[in-house]
């Protein structure tokens, strides 16, 4: 894995994907590349992310009884965070603060499918920049592996 990770960077970079490469696919390689740098992967990751003080994170942004709701809504499969509820981001955080708390799971691209999220600065408006995967299910939540069930205000991610 570790020799794809420079391929991967360079077709990040570039701007532009490689000649006859669908921009589906890099925005595929980029989902990847975020979730192999991404700290929290799994439910006993979040753990430790929790004993280590979430005071110390990005989701300090978000109110205590949204943190709770937020992190007992988390799905995770073998590929990473798979669905997580997403109403209280919504409500109470712009799109970078909602980017911010999602790169903890290497899911920081499924910002863009949060409905109607806060967009107050020029970084939001870059987040919200439609891309060209169209990978998550708004209104579905991981239900079991590559099964999405109907279910408002979550979003079930390419991790399922």
């Amino acid at each position: 894995m570790k020799a794809v990770l420079p391929a991967v960077l360079a077709i990040i970079f570039a701007g532009t994907a490689h000649a006859g490469e669908p921009l589906a696919e890099r925005d595929l390689l980029e989902r990847e590349l975020a979730h192999e740098l991404a700290p929290v992967k799994s439910m006993s990751d979040l753990e430790g992310l929790i004993a280590s003080g979430i005071e110390k994170t990005p989701l300090h942004a978000l109110s205590t009884g949204a943190q709770v709701r937020f992190l007992q809504s988390l799905v995770f499969t073998e590929n990473g965070l798979a669905s997580f509820y997403y109403e209280d981001m919504q409500r109470e955080l712009d799109a970078t603060e909602a980017y911010r708390i999602l790169s903890l799971f290497g899911a920081q691209n499924s910002t863009r499918a949060i409905p109607g999220i806060r967009i107050a600065s020029k970084s939001d408006e870059l987040i919200m920049t439609p891309a060209a995967d169209g990978g998550d299910h708004v209104g579905y939540l991981c239900h079991s592996r590559a099964t999405c069930m109907e279910s408002p205000s979550f979003i079930c991610t390419l991790n399922c």
